[in-house]
């Protein structure tokens, strides 16, 4: 299997029995855009199903369509942040 399968798989199967929290880093690193569009997917499933999703990712486009509310760590400081890109770029950066 490919690593973009593999990668499916897991995701499929955490999500598969309705978990109170999931917690994934970078899902979609890596994954074509249809398998990304499956994935997110997904994890929107699982959330408006009940359970707490927390999303670690490099890829700001895709926490911002997925976050209900989006947290910032910058110098051992977390704040939470409105959901704008301008916003986030700027406190990933260090910008008040």
């Amino acid at each position: 299997m490919s690593g973009g399968n593999q990668q499916k798989l897991v995701v499929g199967r955490e999500l598969s029995g309705d978990p109170d929290l999931v917690v994934l880093e970078n899902p979609t690193r890596g994954l074509d855009i249809h398998a990304a569009s499956d994935v997110r997917a997904r994890i929107e499933r699982a959330r408006d199903s009940g359970a707490g999703v927390v999303v670690h990712s490099s890829d700001l486009d895709e926490l911002l369509d997925v976050a209900d509310r989006v947290l910032v760590v910058f110098s051992g400081r977390v704040r939470e942040v409105p959901r704008n890109r301008d916003l986030v770029g700027g406190a990933i950066v260090g910008v008040e």
